[in-house]
């Protein structure tokens, strides 16, 4: 779906997501044990921006969801 490159960078930004909110991380939502969570990704860098408009990506949500008519 996506390249390497893009791949490492989101995981780079997710692990510094997880050191920079520490316990708050993902507050929003109801953690069970043991789950990581963060919330509003597309605020927290640019690229997470690339990601929802990575072209393999969108193939796969389209593949997954099916077309849908306007």
């Amino acid at each position: 779906m996506m390249d390497r490159g893009l791949l490492h960078e989101i995981r780079t930004r997710v692990e510094q997501l997880g050191t920079e909110e520490g316990g708050h991380a993902g507050g929003e939502f109801r953690k069970g044990p043991g789950a990581r969570r963060l919330a509003n990704l597309m605020d927290q860098g640019e690229v997470f921006e690339r990601v929802v408009t990575n072209p393999g990506v969108l193939a796969a949500v389209r593949h997954a969801l099916g077309e849908i008519s306007s």
